[in-house]
């Protein structure tokens, strides 16, 4: 295009039309039967429908790709010298990939090299866009099925380019129209390959093309294009022999970067998993040790008292006591393990359904004013007289706000105060379920932390509690998978308040 505008497509792009019409035609009647064969024939027809449809899918990019090309006009060789150096620049450009972003693929440079060639040669740069697909992926490592993929999709991609650019009379605008769309076109194809599920597609070694890649380093392309304009075929190919090993650089600085970017993340992760670790092996060392402790020790007992005779029976009796409330806490914290589990995981969580807050509160109200009473606290109901409706799993809900009333008793002293509430709002469309209390409270280190689990506060009030550090991190996913939101509010000594925010369903009868 330097030289002359790449020439229109003329009389043979009609043969190409009907090639293409003829691997669409195929390719779709292939892919309906065995689409049909997979429905009706159940699962003995997955494979080959599944192996069809990809099938179909490359046959597809084949006779498009065919089409395309067959009805190019302009096309010709050439052995001009400057074509020979641009072909290995193109290669170059091929071959040097660098991640975009953290752990995501290598995509090339190409768009940087091919662009100067676009503009020198127009349509004759086509072969060398097939020369460096297949030779990069290939050096690369690539499946030859990737390879045959890739080629497809950037033969599509220059010739559909090449034909928006004939579109545009100014030459170097053109070339910029040829690259965006060859750009644009790459990345769709790769998608439209991906939701195929084109085993290529998976290939580690392939070269996905990546937009902002392309849209941040193609510029630099019209850096030898100016050159080019100034100073002929000379500038041009100075200017790309000094852009691609400056891009050799900077490639291998992004990968570097990139690379220490994943090993500081891996870190994190594993410092994260020591941590928890660490909280289990805490857990089990105190929640798990402990009540087995004191089942071994009772049975022993119970054993002796019942070798010693009838007479201690009442003795007997008492050590079983002792045993069965050990192991009703090992139970809690296994049943809370297990629930937490099936929260997080998406198909074990029940469908919403509106669920009547105020009657909700008064239930576990009830189930908590044994143990307030036992530590004389005063549990207190501020329900309003209009009930409201929030879609929520009625089980679900009773569990989390369970878990905030038996907080809230047990981190408040003797004497104090535990409120239950629910309210309409605050914002429109949601309804609210609260536990304010007046308990030892959180510090502001504590609050960052409260949610995750294994947590517990190194407030020595708290310690003398006993706890798993599950309850909340409970609370927070049951929550959240309802579609809902906790918020706590809470200073030093002073109490706190947990707010459970749902989606309102509405205003019930009282």
């Amino acid at each position: 295009m330097g030289k002359t505008l790449a020439a229109p497509v003329s009389a043979p792009f009609d043969v190409g039309w009907w090639v293409l019409e003829l691997g669409i035609d195929s390719a779709a009647h292939g892919a309906s039967w065995l689409a049909s064969s997979a429905m009706h024939g159940g699962s003995r027809w997955e494979k080959p429908a599944r192996w069809g449809l990809r099938a179909a899918h490359m046959a597809l990019l084949v006779a498009v790709a065919g089409a395309l090309v067959v009805g190019l006009a302009g096309f010709e060789r050439s052995w001009d010298p400057t074509y020979v150096a641009l072909a290995a620049a193109v290669l170059v450009g091929a071959v040097i990939t660098v991640p975009w972003r953290a752990g995501g693929l290598p995509s090339s440079l190409l768009i940087v090299p091919l662009l100067a060639a676009y503009w020198r040669f127009g349509v004759t740069a086509m072969p060398l866009v097939l020369i460096a697909s297949v030779a990069a992926n290939a050096l690369r490592g690539s499946s030859w099925g990737a390879v045959a993929l890739i080629t497809t999709h950037d033969l599509i991609a220059f010739v559909l380019a090449h034909m928006a650019a004939g579109a545009v009379q100014h030459p170097e605008v053109g070339t910029a129209m040829f690259a965006l769309t060859f750009a644009v076109l790459r990345v769709g194809l790769w998608s439209a390959a991906k939701h195929a599920d084109l085993s290529a597609t998976k290939d580690r070694h392939v070269d996905p093309p990546d937009l902002s890649l392309s849209l941040v380093v193609g510029p630099l392309g019209a850096v030898a294009v100016v050159a080019g304009v100034i100073l002929g075929d000379g500038g041009l190919l100075l200017a790309l022999a000094g852009l691609l090993p400056i891009l050799c650089v900077v490639a291998e600085w992004w990968r570097l970067r990139i690379a220490r970017a994943e090993a500081e993340a891996e870190r994190d992760r594993l410092g994260r998993a020591r941590e928890l670790q660490e909280q289990l092996t805490h857990l089990i060392t105190h929640e798990v040790r402990n009540p087995l402790t004191t089942v071994l020790g009772y049975s022993q007992l119970a054993r002796t008292s019942l070798e010693a005779g009838s007479d201690r029976a009442e003795e007997v009796g008492k050590h079983l006591d002792r045993i069965y409330r050990a192991g009703k806490s090992i139970e809690r914290l296994t049943e809370n393990l297990l629930q937490l589990s099936k929260v997080e995981n998406a198909g074990e969580v029940s469908a919403n359904e509106k669920v009547d807050l105020v009657a909700l509160a008064r239930d576990v109200a009830a189930e908590m004013e044994p143990l307030a009473e036992r530590k004389r606290q005063n549990l207190v109901l501020d329900l309003p007289d209009q009930a409201p409706l929030a879609w929520a799993s009625p089980i679900l809900l009773r569990e989390a706000l369970n878990n905030l009333v038996s907080n809230a008793v047990k981190y408040t002293p003797e004497g104090g105060s535990v409120r239950v509430w629910a309210r309409s709002g605050p914002e429109p469309g949601t309804a609210t379920l609260g536990v304010t209390d007046n308990g030892y409270g959180l510090s502001e280190i504590d609050q960052t932390r409260l949610f995750t689990k294994f947590f517990r506060s190194e407030d020595a009030r708290v310690v003398r509690e006993r706890g798993a550090g599950l309850g909340l991190a409970l609370t927070q996913a049951i929550v959240q998978r309802m579609g809902g939101n906790i918020l706590v509010e809470s200073k030093l000594n002073e109490g706190a308040t947990f707010r459970v925010q749902l989606t309102s369903a509405g205003e019930g009868n009282q």
